[in-house]
């Protein structure tokens, strides 16, 4: 639940490369609201609107429009509850203070401001992650720079230095592309504050001793399940690809065949740009992975290029799961460098 603490934040932080617009006059508590409508209170504080969304006075899509919110709006969110399928898959919604809103154009994110890292630390280059709703970069840290791209939460970049600017605010430059030589993107510049260091810990590999680990994936249900000596450890629900013949998730026996912390992903006809993709676990050689999602919020459906989509943070749980083991100061890991064999992985 979302402390008065974090809206003072909120609401105060304008500038600095972030400026959040809260939809809601105030973070509520859950008075008043009926213990029926209620699955649980959620510890995901916040939602940020992806492109559009509605507020209703009642969690079913006749129910009177409240207030419509247009992309980035920032909104508390008091408890998750069940209500009419606006999509096949999904019967979730969120509560706000003001109404009911649709879960699946919103990203469950908080705020977690961070103490900048020194540069001498930034320079021998770390891997971080965006802990705020949204964060908006320069190329240039002149007083008149414009801010050039915007990125979201659980984004994941290398952090490789940093610096103030002439009012004394910390910003990390950020390599923005497919490795750690080629960018995208020269001088790209994130501030420090919406940058959570991961730590080599935070990418640990887990159940390293374990060496009889499966994939099964269900692109009928749309579920990933993970499997250690046979037994389940992990089931999730993900998006894989639209069912045309170009984007559509292939189907047979594979496995992992290299692993990235993160990735610009991006077509040639440049009908997606996506900066800061997490975790891709890629069991093809033309690039179909497991990876975090931070543009939709709607699991069980067809809707990817091919990739299965899972929330960020399942998607480093599978990175940290799956081998080969990716050391921390590498972006790009494969069976050929590890000199093994990658996890089983299963798409029926």
């Amino acid at each position: 639940m979302a402390s008065r603490r974090t809206f003072l934040k909120l609401s105060m932080l304008v500038g600095g490369g972030l400026s959040f617009n809260l939809a809601n006059k105030a973070l509520a508590t859950d008075e008043g609201v009926g213990q029926a409508e209620i699955l649980r209170t959620t510890d995901v504080a916040q939602g940020r609107i992806i492109s559009a969304a509605t507020i209703y006075d009642a969690p079913n899509r006749n129910a009177k429009r409240i207030k419509a919110l247009t992309r980035d709006a920032v909104i508390p969110i008091l408890a998750e509850t069940q209500g009419d399928r606006l999509s096949p898959t999904s019967d979730l919604w969120y509560r706000t203070e003001n109404g009911f809103m649709y879960s699946t154009g919103i990203q469950p994110v908080n705020t977690d401001f961070q103490a900048p890292v020194e540069a001498e630390i930034a320079r021998e280059r770390f891997w971080a992650e965006v802990c705020v709703p949204f964060t908006d970069t320069k190329q240039s840290l002149e007083p008149n720079a414009r801010a050039f791209r915007r990125l979201y939460h659980g984004c994941v970049f290398r952090v490789v230095n940093a610096a103030q600017d002439k009012q004394g605010q910390w910003w990390y430059r950020i390599e923005d592309g497919f490795n750690g030589t080629t960018s995208f993107v020269a001088n790209l510049h994130v501030n420090a504050a919406h940058m959570r260091r991961l730590m080599p810990d935070d990418l640990a590999p887990l159940s390293p001793d374990i060496e009889d680990k499966r994939i099964q994936v269900n692109l009928k249900t749309n579920m990933i399940t993970a499997y250690e000596n046979g037994n389940l450890v992990k089931s999730v629900r993900c998006s894989s690809g639209i069912l045309k013949r170009d984007t559509a998730t292939p189907r047979g026996e594979m496995s992992v065949l290299y692993k990235r912390q993160t990735s610009h992903m991006r077509d040639r006809a440049r009908t997606y740009d996506l900066p800061g993709v997490a975790f891709p676990t890629y069991f093809t050689w033309w690039g179909h992975a497991i990876h975090g999602t931070y543009w939709h919020n709607d699991w069980g459906t067809y809707r990817s290029h091919g990739c299965l989509n899972v929330p960020n943070d399942v998607a480093r749980w599978f990175w940290r799961w799956t081998t080969p083991n990716t050391p921390y100061d590498k972006n790009f890991y494969s069976v050929t460098l590890a000199k093994t064999s990658g996890t089983k992985v299963t798409l029926i």
